[in-house]
Parts: structure tokens; sequence; C-alpha cells
């Protein structure tokens, strides 16, 4: 979950560092940036509902499998 909740914040611009599945201070503090631009209270964990809203904001509503979608192109 991690590597894919980097690349993805790395994709929308908000910058975690190297994408390498390691969650830290860069990686915590892109996430809380992103949380609050969505007006979501949550930490700077990664988890499922940060996963799900990153892949809604990135992907849009139009992906119907937000599982199979791979991420080598965003690294």
């Amino acid at each position: 979950m991690s590597f894919e909740t980097q690349a993805l914040l790395n994709a929308l611009g908000y910058k975690v560092g190297v994408v390498d599945g390691a969650f830290g201070k860069k990686s915590k503090a892109a996430l809380s940036k992103f949380h609050l631009s969505q007006k979501v209270n949550s930490g700077p964990i990664p988890d499922e509902k940060s996963l799900t809203l990153l892949k809604k904001v990135y992907f849009g509503d139009s992906v119907n499998d937000l599982n199979s979608v791979s991420y080598t192109h965003l690294t």
C-alpha cells in the first residue's frame, strides 16, 4: 500500500521523494497535505481510505476497478 500511495502522491504533485515503500517524513507530510486539500480528517499514515481517495482523484470516477490499475507509469 505504501508504494502505491507514494506513487500517487508524487503523480498528484505531493512530492514524497523516492518511491520506495518506506513511509518516512516526506511521505507523511505529503499525505497530510493531500488530506488537507481534500478536506479529510485523517492522519499521515497510509490506509485503504486514503489509497482509495488518491485513486479517485488521480484516475477519476471513470475507473471501474481501482484495484486492477497499474502504477508502473507513475514512477
